[in-house]
């Protein structure tokens, strides 16, 4: 029974179920994205804010700070211009990047108590998962700078931030 494959140093069988023959599981990073501002994500009965825009993601955050948010698709800032991180409030929420990717953010900000980065402030219970921020430059006097977030008392997982950090 030479064929079959049952001797030994054979790893498949054509008569094994299918379910045998196929290959394991090897996770992959994805991102997922949304046709529009309009469309809605609600898991486990909890509704979650899409944002589409760097200003959405600060006019959502003043509205509520402490609200479920999803980044709806990846995005390219060519020449962003920002003089001063967005005037958002300590941010307690969740926000959620679905693997999706923030690209040349440029904050130049020039008040010295500012905390400055894609998120200002991240409070103590707030988290940030799967973001990735690419070719980013952020500028601020003596405050607190980073990528992710100026200052943070929560959770940021999942993520990575590549770009520069600097002070006036």
């Amino acid at each position: 029974m030479a064929g079959l494959g049952h001797g030994p140093g054979r790893r498949f069988s054509r008569h094994r179920p299918e379910w045998q023959r196929r290959r394991p599981f090897v996770r992959q990073e994805r991102n997922i994205n949304f046709a529009n501002l309009s469309s809605s994500l609600a898991i486990n009965g909890t509704v979650f804010t899409l944002v589409g825009s760097i200003q959405t993601l600060a006019d959502d955050v003043a509205a509520n700070p402490s609200a479920p948010m999803r980044l709806r698709r990846t995005m390219t800032l060519r020449q962003t211009g920002l003089t001063q991180a967005p005037r958002w409030h300590l941010f307690v929420g969740s926000f959620n990047g679905l693997g999706n990717t923030i690209t040349h953010l440029s904050i130049d900000d020039p008040n010295v108590d500012d905390s400055v980065g894609l998120f200002a402030q991240l409070g103590t219970g707030g988290t940030i998962a799967s973001i990735r921020l690419s070719h980013y430059s952020i500028q601020g006097q003596a405050g607190a700078n980073g990528g992710v977030a100026g200052t943070s008392d929560g959770s940021v997982f999942n993520s990575f931030a590549v770009g520069s950090i600097s002070t006036n």
